[in-house]
């Protein structure tokens, strides 16, 4: 569904008219006296593929042992934390 504001609705909060450009697959399309003038459009990055990821994996910033571990013992914390699960299907 196409979204479509003044120019002085985007100008006014032009941090909404970003916003509300982002949730749209078309944009959102600006008016002056009710006629189209511009559209401001979401850019859409596109997804890295396998050997992207793995090139730029080292640069990345790693877990030490001690935050690996503490982070594991988090996650067991919180599973312990839950309600036993059940089979939505018995």
């Amino acid at each position: 569904m196409s979204v479509s504001l003044t120019l002085s609705e985007a100008s006014r909060d032009m941090s909404a008219a970003l916003d509300r450009a982002r949730a749209s697959e078309d944009g959102v399309l600006l008016l002056e006296a009710g006629k189209p003038v511009a559209r401001i459009m979401p850019i859409r990055r596109r997804a890295k593929t396998g050997r992207e990821i793995a090139a730029n994996w080292p640069t990345r910033a790693h877990l030490t042992s001690a935050d690996a571990d503490a982070f594991g013992r988090d996650i067991e914390e919180a599973r312990r934390s839950l309600p036993p699960m059940r089979d939505p299907w018995a």
